[in-house]
């Protein structure tokens, strides 16, 4: 298995970025040692049989045959990470979000937007005097009544995903430990898709990932790319993809 790209108490080795929209930031190519994942079924019970590859098939996959699984624990950090869906329901893959967080501890200054899927999706940009940005909301989600981080996250722990009701948003640290230092070599995303094929399922290929973390600029937030392995500055209203995280990271 590859060398992941780790940001817990390891020192940086920085190589140069690349372009991307957004502000850039410097990459951290950090390696970590060699990891695996548990696998576990929507009860929140690890799989019987660890040992079985990813099914790509919709119709004859099944947790009961060991070849899908809905969330993932690392077995390096504790981490228990969301795995997708391809289906048409509440967590499908391809669903993306604009970052929405009201906790002025946490937002950065600004909580950004809680996207109706209208021009004005919230007062926020009247409050803020940024009416003229091009907030226009996205349908893009399973409840398109409102497609943003913050609703998605409530909604994921309404179901109790994998027994549990404390998913949240990633931090930069947290989301890092998913990277790979070498990319796919079908996808060239830099993740382990043994574990997380559900990114075979995204729908143009960019795959960009909130994070909890919000910018210094107040209006944007953290995404990171895999197409790069770096970590970008975008403004909070538009769209990208997001993956939950539960439990803390092993010291």
């Amino acid at each position: 298995m590859k060398n992941k790209l780790l940001m817990l108490s390891i020192p940086l080795v920085f190589v140069s970025g690349a372009a991307i929209m957004g502000c850039k930031t410097e990459r951290n190519l950090i390696i970590n040692p060699i990891t695996t994942y548990t696998k576990i079924d929507s009860a929140g019970n690890a799989l019987v049989n660890q040992d079985i590859a990813f099914n790509a098939d919709d119709a004859s996959a099944s947790e009961s045959n060991f070849d899908r699984w809905t969330c993932l624990e690392d077995d390096t950090t504790g981490l228990i990470w969301e795995v997708k869906t391809n289906d048409s329901g509440l967590r499908h893959a391809s669903h993306a979000f604009s970052w929405y967080d009201q906790n002025p501890a946490t937002n950065g200054g600004e909580h950004g937007i809680g996207d109706t899927g209208a021009w004005l999706s919230t007062d926020w940009q009247l409050a803020e005097n940024r009416s003229a940005e091009p907030a226009t909301g996205t349908d893009n989600c399973f409840d398109i009544a409102r497609c943003d981080t913050e609703k998605y996250v409530a909604d994921v722990n309404a179901v109790g995903l994998c027994g549990a009701t404390d998913w949240r948003l990633p931090s930069k640290d947290e989301i890092a430990t998913l990277v790979f230092s070498e990319a796919d070599g079908t996808t060239g995303l830099y993740a382990d898709l043994s574990y997380f094929y559900d990114m075979h399922w995204i729908n143009d290929g960019n795959a960009e990932y909130w994070t909890s973390t919000a910018s210094v600029d107040t209006s944007r937030a953290n995404r990171l790319v895999f197409q790069v392995g770096d970590f970008f500055e975008g403004p909070k209203y538009v769209e990208h993809y997001i993956r939950l995280v539960r439990g803390s990271a092993k010291q």
